[in-house]
């Protein structure tokens, strides 16, 4: 785990502070990353709620309301920059947005299927219009961005719905820890992170809070995914709750969870993302004119790449 007392000049007062002495929790981000921060401290009390310094802020996870800010805060702005792995080193969690239930929906499975094009505020379900369940989550997660001011409109969105019986000790979306929406070197110039709105009616996925040491990682050479797997702490990661729609960005690491009895588990996903899925693996909607060329890539990780140095 990343040590986030390393980066202080002044260390001593730092652990002898009565703030580090009363909390037991932290929260950590390196202000550079989060320019404003500090208006979101206004009514919390320093060396209470929080320390700071020019460059840092740590302040204690325990106090709902702060963290909350702070996570909602810090969320806008890393999905308003481009992509960098060095977010991975500041604590975070997903925002709940709220409960929702789908009825019936057939025998639906589809895979990044894309319902809008990144130049136009239109959904189209295609196919799926006949479920009025899809397009009412897919109007509650775009309200919500839009009440975040996360600027869906300028993004291609997919939908993914899976539904199917899961056995006993198996998963039913990826096992490992791992972050959705990576940029990796097929991607040379840096889009804006990508945000996401997940859904399960059970088995939730489980995510973690923690800070990740991203010293020396290169993602032309590192299995990133393994990278930040290795370092995870499970005392630090909590499982979602089922029948509420969450809202994470490319710097949560998750993974999907085994189930201890044999189940029959629905998940949908809303991806919103600057860089068009071309993955062979994506389900196309018949619908919608794709304004680039599907199926060229694999959605495979490339196995050259390495699990991190010990």
């Amino acid at each position: 785990m990343y040590n986030i007392f390393n980066p202080w000049r002044n260390y001593r007062t730092l652990l002898e502070s009565k703030f580090l002495k009363e909390v037991h929790t932290l929260g950590y981000l390196e202000k550079r990353f989060y320019p404003g921060v500090e208006s979101i401290l206004q009514g919390y009390s320093e060396d209470s709620d929080y320390m700071q310094d020019e460059n840092y802020l740590i302040w204690n996870y325990q106090n709902e309301s702060l963290t909350d800010e702070l996570n909602k805060f810090t969320f806008v702005k890393e999905t308003q920059t481009p992509f960098n792995l060095k977010h991975l080193k500041f604590t975070r969690e997903p925002v709940d947005v709220g409960s929702f239930n789908f009825g019936d929906l057939g025998d639906t499975r589809v895979n990044h299927y894309m319902v809008k094009t990144n130049n136009s505020s239109e959904f189209i379900l295609g196919e799926l219009e006949e479920f009025g369940d899809i397009r009412h989550f897919i109007d509650q997660c775009y309200s919500s961005a839009n009440e975040m001011g996360l600027d869906p409109d300028n993004r291609y969105a997919y939908l993914t719905i899976d539904q199917m019986q899961v056995n006993a000790g198996k998963s039913q979306r990826e096992s490992g820890w791992h972050i959705d929406g990576m940029q990796g070197t097929e991607v040379p110039e840096k889009k804006n992170a990508d945000f996401q709105f997940i859904w399960a009616d059970r088995t939730p996925t489980r995510f973690c809070t923690m800070t990740f040491n991203m010293e020396g990682v290169d993602e032309a050479v590192h299995n990133i995914f393994r990278w930040v797997g290795k370092q995870v702490d499970e005392n630090l990661c909590y499982y979602l709750k089922a029948n509420e729609i969450y809202l994470m960005n490319a710097y949560h690491v998750h993974t999907a969870v085994r189930t201890t009895k044999p189940v029959f588990r629905r998940f949908a996903r809303l991806s919103f993302t600057n860089t068009p899925i071309t993955s062979v693996r994506m389900t196309k909607n018949p619908a919608i004119e794709y304004n680039y060329q599907i199926g060229t890539t694999t959605g495979a990780i490339p196995s050259h790449l390495k699990e991190r140095k010990k």
